[in-house]
């Protein structure tokens, strides 16, 4: 895996790589991070995507302490919708041990559910494997939605 994106300051880098492979992204955090940093990387992630259309993101958080909780409204909202149609439809995130973010992934996590395969892991390696089980079959319109859309 070659790195494609990183930022690097003081108390926090992330890296964002793609493994063409496993048909998996992945995206390395390490030290103190906030929601600032959370929404510089999903913006960078999205610009990759555009090109990529990989089905599974591994958010790996274990490394990293800090409270990014004010971005989930944004990830929800903003973000999510265009990383769906840009193609992520499974998402693993891997908690810190850092209690305080259990919280903040908790949130995160019961939002994305409605949107995509979501889930959470301490252990890394665990979240790859589940990121690399056969899709589900992508969600089918509803009727009202073929409706809407006649």
């Amino acid at each position: 895996m070659e790195s494609t994106w990183h930022l690097s300051h003081a108390h926090a880098h992330v890296s964002i790589f793609y493994d063409q492979a496993k048909e998996v992204v992945l995206v390395k955090w390490k030290g103190h991070i906030n929601a600032e940093d959370v929404l510089l990387a999903a913006k960078a992630y999205l610009a990759l995507q555009e090109k990529w259309k990989c089905p599974r993101l591994l958010n790996d958080k274990s490394e990293v302490t800090g409270d990014w909780e004010e971005a989930n409204n944004w990830l929800e909202y903003e973000w999510l919708p265009d990383a769906v149609r840009l193609g992520m439809r499974k998402f693993a995130h891997v908690l810190s041990p850092n209690f305080q973010q259990v919280v903040s992934a908790k949130d995160m996590i019961a939002r994305f559910a409605q949107h995509c395969e979501a889930s959470m892991f301490w252990d890394p390696a665990l979240a790859e494997e589940w990121l690399c089980r056969p899709l589900l079959s992508p969600p089918q319109p509803s009727s009202e939605d073929a409706e809407q859309a006649s």
